[in-house]
């Protein structure tokens, strides 16, 4: 079984659990109301799940977020359903519709503002992330053009040199490109004799690391 399979089964049952309300509540114009907004919220419940499972792997937190808030939707509204209807059950107050309507269109409107933030929130920071992506992406192309140059000064490391210059070239662009990077590029151009092989190693050794560090930040 799926999934998405396993939520709507889920979701069947609860509606299921609080169908059986019916048995040992007075049906009145108020707990229909109450019964079709928890409806509401197991059917919104129902979509973060599958939202979770469609885009759970690439955007977790932002999911992850929308799973809990609509999650505290369905608690808070069933929480003032149940005692608006417990009032008029036990003849201690009865909430008139039109109260009960505005109150958990309140109640919807809060959490949806909130959802609506956290979107906003989070399109800002992909935007900010495909910036900054973009900007290490050109200067690892840069980076890749003045060390791919080197190889004609230094013949005999020519191979060392493009070793370093192919692995920029595949370099990870997500991420600064790192100051040990940039001041290795610097020292290689200084660099005469075995310093340039020196170089070039250490060099590689630093592309590694940070392609390392952008890989285990992405997880």
């Amino acid at each position: 079984m799926s999934n998405r399979a396993y939520n709507t089964l889920i979701a069947l049952i609860v509606a299921g659990v609080v169908s059986l309300s019916f048995l040992v509540v007075r049906v009145t114009p108020l707990f229909l109301t109450a019964y079709g907004f928890a409806l509401l919220g197991i059917a919104a419940l129902w979509l973060g799940a599958n939202a979770y499972v469609v885009e759970g792997v690439t955007r977790a937190p932002w999911v992850a977020v929308l799973f809990e808030t609509i999650m505290r939707y369905l608690v808070t509204e069933l929480v003032f359903s149940a005692i608006c209807v417990a009032a008029e059950q036990f003849s201690l107050f009865i909430t008139p519709i039109l109260w009960f309507l505005l109150i958990h269109g309140v109640i919807a409107a809060f959490f949806s503002v909130r959802l609506l933030v956290l979107k906003g929130g989070k399109e800002y920071i992909e935007g900010r992330r495909e910036a900054a992506a973009g900007k290490s992406l050109l200067e690892l192309r840069t980076l890749t053009a003045d060390v791919a140059a080197m190889a004609e000064k230094a013949p005999e490391y020519a191979a060392d040199i493009r070793a370093v210059a192919e692995a920029l070239r595949y370099s990870d662009p997500v991420g600064d490109v790192g100051e040990e990077i940039r001041s290795g590029i610097a020292r290689l151009k200084e660099a005469v004799g075995t310093q340039v092989a020196a170089e070039c190693t250490s060099l590689l050794r630093a592309i590694k690391d940070r392609n390392n560090r952008v890989r285990i930040s992405k997880k």
